[in-house]
């Protein structure tokens, strides 16, 4: 992992820890490997809470027991779901700042020009981005675009 995303992610850590903030991810993609960079900070284990880590969007939809009708017409891979994730998971994880990574499919090398829908709710205000993948690592690229918005989010910009 790059230097930068480690060190914004320690960043991230030390600014939660002090409020006894307790941070929670949804995953859709990447194997957890979001919650992993936290995890591995000096906070990490103080301030990550639950994790919700899936292949498939529709396995989020489904655990996280999302409002299919509200989801029909953008469908489970979507901007919309994951702003729904972001707000309902905020609470179904019990936490005060919930980062949703919101992949079509497993990310891998094969995943150049794919959208990633990044959002962050924090007491209850949505932040959002949507992510194209372009780097030749594109595991990193979505753990630095994640941080940086959550990094936004927590006004640490």
């Amino acid at each position: 992992m790059p230097i930068e995303s480690s060190a914004l992610a320690e960043k991230i850590s030390q600014t939660l820890v002090e409020p006894e903030w307790i941070l929670g991810t949804i995953e859709v993609g990447t194997d957890g490997r979001v919650s992993h960079v936290i995890f591995a900070t000096d906070y990490g284990p103080d301030i990550l809470g639950s994790s919700l880590v899936v292949e498939e969007p529709t396995e989020a939809v489904d655990a996280l027991e999302l409002p299919r009708p509200q989801l029909k017409k953008a469908g489970d891979f979507s901007a919309k779901a994951a702003r729904a994730a972001a707000r309902e998971g905020r609470g179904l994880l019990g936490v005060h700042v919930c980062l949703v990574v919101w992949a079509g499919q497993p990310i891998d090398e094969e995943a150049q020009g794919e959208t990633v829908y990044l959002a962050v709710n924090v007491n209850d205000e949505l932040s959002e981005q949507e992510l194209t993948i372009t780097d030749p690592d594109p595991l990193e690229q979505v753990v630095a675009g994640a941080l940086t918005l959550l990094a936004k989010a927590l006004r640490l910009d």
